[in-house]
């Protein structure tokens, strides 16, 4: 946990000073300097220029990226924006076919798998240059705590344009009903475990909590929480056998085996959702992210049933909601560099991260974010919420092994899950020469 919480407070602080002295750069080498922004903020120029986005969140024929692209139009009326879009599970095969096809492509949406994938290829350009004589003031006004999602060999690829950051939902007609007070942000990791317990009637199948297979944006939280480590500082070595990390695998597997209040997954439901879910009301706390507020806001609501936030328990080491964000990033071979900056420049603007907000998604300016976003929440609900991007903690995406690695490391902790009799000490030291081992083909290249 030290590890990534280090690197991150570093290559920020020299990643934020080197922008802060540099506001009279000269435009980055390879812009077409006859774009329409001339990659001058608001400057449209005279030629018409056209970019091509590629994302997998945006749909081109939906409402909202009409909405978008006409916001966009009204400061940059000389950009055209051809939109392309792909699902996740192919978008690394599509701009693999864009680029070897010569299409045109300009701009990419992008998250931590994705950087890591995009940049070590050499496809998306080195942001800094663009950041530094920019009026975007990262740290003071953004939520920049899952920065490392964007970076890749100390450069910054991507701009985080919205935020998702993980925690405890509950069910307050279950905590009513049972006439247990609702969990407070100071709570810790015994109370929690007392709490499910009492809201656990295996006969109504009502459990206190459900299991998420999610190992960066679950386990790790729990983990961490409980002093462990997943990487060394330096990422050269796993350390998912130090004592917390195994205690809290130790306490997961407990929670089902031993407390009976969370479902045992079965081996479909540990690789994917499983267990019981929220929106059914018989669950009575479940781990997720921000995004899934959204849908609450509308009438009738997804969710029939009172419900609340809360930060994650504390443990010996404190209390580690997760963090994660998606990015746009600018195509290393673009032609129209400066009018795909500017593209990215207006979505970290007040007028883009305002679109975000009417649509139920989290921006990652922080101004915009608590002003308008979640505004049918009450205010304790939405404060929590901004608490945790606030004071949460990315993974350790800035490693090459993060993402291969959770896929490495999920097997392991369904087989711990799958079965009471399973040794948690044993699989957890399987899963540590694993994991070294596939730091080492990562190293050798593959």
């Amino acid at each position: 946990m030290k590890t990534s919480m280090k690197w991150m407070a570093t290559m920020l602080c020299v990643f934020l000073i080197l922008a802060g002295c540099s506001k009279t750069a000269t435009p980055p080498a390879g812009t077409n300097t006859n774009s329409a922004s001339g990659g001058q903020p608001g400057d449209s120029g005279t030629e018409k220029t056209e970019i091509t986005v590629l994302s997998w969140k945006f749909d081109p024929e939906s409402d909202l990226w009409k909405k978008i692209v006409s916001a966009f139009n009204e400061k940059h009326p000389n950009i055209t924006v051809h939109a392309v879009n792909a699902p996740t599970s192919e978008i690394d095969q599509k701009i693999t076919s864009m680029v070897a096809g010569h299409q045109p492509l300009d701009v990419v949406f992008t998250d931590s798998t994705r950087n890591l994938s995009f940049s070590s290829k050499g496809l998306l350009e080195d942001l800094g240059p663009y950041l530094e004589k920019s009026d975007i003031q990262l740290e003071s006004d953004y939520y920049v705590k899952s920065l490392s999602d964007h970076m890749y060999k100390g450069k910054l690829h991507g701009l985080p344009i919205l935020n998702m950051s993980y925690f405890i939902f509950f069910n307050k007609d279950l905590f009513d009903a049972a006439n247990v007070p609702y969990p407070t942000n100071d709570w810790t990791i015994e109370e929690f475990r007392d709490i499910a317990l009492k809201l656990t009637d295996r006969d109504k199948n009502q459990y206190g909590y459900n299991l998420r297979p999610w190992v960066g944006t679950h386990f790790l939280a729990w983990a961490y929480a409980m002093g462990g480590e997943y990487f060394s500082e330096d990422g050269s070595q796993a350390l998912v056998t130090s004592p917390g990390t195994v205690a809290a695998m130790q306490f997961l597997k407990d929670l089902v085996y031993e407390d009976k209040s969370a479902p045992a997954p079965t081996a479909q439901s540990a690789s994917q959702a499983g267990g019981v879910a929220f929106e059914s009301g018989n669950l009575a706390m479940n781990w997720s992210g921000s995004w899934d507020i959204a849908g609450t806001e509308k009438t009738p609501s997804k969710w029939a049933f009172n419900w609340g936030v809360v930060m994650p328990p504390k443990g010996e080491n404190g209390s580690y909601p997760i963090v994660i964000s998606n990015a746009w990033g600018i195509y290393s071979g673009s032609k129209n560099k400066d009018a795909a900056w500017e593209f990215i420049d207006w979505w970290m603007s007040d007028d883009g991260q305002m679109v975000l907000a009417e649509n139920g998604e989290f921006p990652s300016k922080k101004s915009i974010a608590q002003e308008h976003a979640f505004t049918h929440l009450d205010e304790e609900m939405r404060d929590i919420v901004f608490k945790t991007a606030e004071l949460g903690v990315s993974r350790p995406t800035q490693f090459p092994a993060m993402p291969r690695s959770e896929t490495v490391f999920g097997s392991r902790m369904e087989e711990v899950l799958s079965s009471k009799n399973s040794d948690v000490k044993a699989i957890m030291e399987k899963a540590n020469d694993e994991l070294n081992q596939l730091i080492k083909d990562i190293e050798a290249g593959k």
